[in-house]
């Protein structure tokens, strides 16, 4: 902050698109594959139109989300709206509630997903020290600042979609699954609306995250121009980066098998490489 406790305006829009895409992009793309292919009992159609539909959703949501940031540009994002709106009791409230509950146990099941996705790698009694290290590295680093955590959102959603990009160009070269990715809509006894609903539910929480970015919108140098280019462009970002890694994963692994896999980016690399 400044001398006169104003927060300094130091993020642009590369650093607003990349808190959208890092928030967004993380333990759901890994583990809710598994969840969706047994909601639609191992078929891969429902699946696939699950994530479109999921992501048609999102974006609408984000170009009403935009709007509003832009007529209330300040730090606090879903608070300062709900408080505008609603009356400062309820903004209140849904702050409580975010510190209390939401972003705690958010933060939890980060730490939670990279300790069981690496002890994969380094045995399971370290999945809970590696979770554990997670949370407090991410704690520390947020305290440091804005340019700091700002930087290293940045650079740690590159890294994100680095691999998940390569996945995706191999999983489409080198894919050897022969089982079909347009047929059936849903498994046998299933029903195609309870489907929909159970695979749009954990679609929707995948996409869980990008109207953070409204609680940066005062550290920004220019709110009302960037932060709705960031909504929408990294909310579109995360839809494209969803359907490819999932069309790559059904390119490697049929859908009868994913929803057996709680890991299916540790299966699919494991097939590639």
């Amino acid at each position: 902050m400044n001398e006169d406790n104003t927060l300094k305006k130091e993020l642009g829009a590369a650093t607003a698109t990349s808190l959208v895409v890092g928030c967004v992009i993380g333990a759901g793309v890994f583990f809710k594959p598994d969840a969706l292919y047994q909601a639609t009992g191992g078929a891969p159609v429902m699946g696939i139109l699950s994530w479109v539909l999921g992501g048609l959703i999102s974006i609408f949501a984000a170009l009403t989300f935009a709007e509003v940031a832009v007529l209330i540009p300040r730090t606090g994002g879903m608070v300062e709206y709900l408080g505008e709106v609603y009356g400062r009791r309820l903004g209140f409230l849904a702050g409580w509630m975010q510190v209390v509950i939401f972003y705690p146990a958010y933060l939890a099941g980060y730490g939670v997903k990279v300790g069981s996705e690496l002890s994969a790698y380094v045995g399971e009694r370290f999945a809970l020290p590696i979770g554990i290290l997670v949370i407090a590295a991410l704690v520390l680093l947020n305290a440091r600042g804005a340019r700091s955590a700002g930087g290293m959102q940045l650079v740690s959603t590159v890294c994100k979609l680095i691999p998940l990009g390569l996945l995706i160009l191999f999983g489409f070269l080198r894919g050897g699954s022969s089982a079909s990715v347009l047929d059936p809509l849903v498994g046998d006894g299933k029903s195609v609306g309870s489907v929909m609903g159970t695979t749009l539910l954990a679609v929707l929480f995948a996409f869980e995250g990008w109207t953070n970015v409204g609680t940066i919108a005062g550290e920004m140098k220019n709110p009302g121009r960037d932060l709705p280019r960031a909504i929408v462009g990294g909310v579109s970002i995360i839809m494209a980066v969803y359907l490819g890694i999932n069309l790559a994963y059904l390119r490697v692994i049929p859908a009868s098998e994913l929803m057996n896999l709680p890991s299916p980016a540790h299966a699919a690399a494991t097939k590639l490489f």
